[in-house]
């Protein structure tokens, strides 16, 4: 089978292979190590859930049903294992500052390609069980979806302003797409920022 990278702004295919970033990382059970698909530049969320150390997300696209329960120690039916890792990170530096260490820390800090096959779509995030978007609306997704009403993306090339996540080539509604880092939604016929949580109190706005 033919093996390949993702062009920017491609949707892979699911079924085919593709070489996609990995990064080496322990178990939930400090086991052996695996290599876990990664998606987004690095980065840290000191600002909206207070968690300053460097990581990636989790590339679920890349991930069998195996390899998720590997990777989050549970078993539980697929919704649940879809949405574990759209919200625990992938940590590459621990931040010296955090009176709190991440259990687990990447063996190394750099991508390595791997070839790995594509299972499914990018959900949406924080994933496809429903408490997920509602912990989201309840925590940091209000004031995250204030601080970027009105910014504009560049439809040619749409890339989150939040943290830099590319949108081309993630799955649409309705022209909507939602970024796979952090949950901001976008309109890519318009470039604008589509709330799907209630606005912070006092302020007006669209709900989900």
């Amino acid at each position: 089978m033919k093996r390949t990278t993702i062009a920017v702004g491609e949707a892979p295919v699911i079924g085919r292979m593709y070489r996609v970033p990995c990064i080496e990382y322990p178990t939930i059970y400090q086991g052996p190590t695996m290599w876990v698909p990664v998606y987004g530049p690095p980065h840290e969320d000191r600002e909206i859930i207070g968690f300053p150390h460097q990581h990636y997300h989790v590339d679920i696209r890349f991930m069998s049903v195996r390899g998720l329960a590997r990777y989050s120690g549970r078993i539980n039916i697929l919704e649940e294992l879809l949405s574990y890792p759209m919200t625990v990170p992938v940590v590459i530096a621990p931040s010296l500052e955090a009176g709190t260490q991440p259990a687990r820390v990447a063996v190394s800090p750099f991508p390595i390609l791997k070839r790995r096959k594509c299972y499914r779509e990018m959900p949406d995030f924080p994933g496809p069980v429903e408490r997920r978007l509602q912990g989201f609306c309840r925590s940091f997704g209000p004031l995250l979806e204030d601080t970027y009403q009105g910014c504009q993306l560049k439809l040619d090339n749409p890339i989150c302003p939040h943290r830099g996540f590319r949108l081309a080539g993630l799955p649409q509604k309705d022209g909507l797409v939602v970024c796979p880092g952090h949950g901001l939604r976008w309109d890519l016929r318009t470039g604008q920022m589509r709330r799907r949580c209630l606005p912070p109190e006092g302020k007006g706005g669209e709900s989900r």
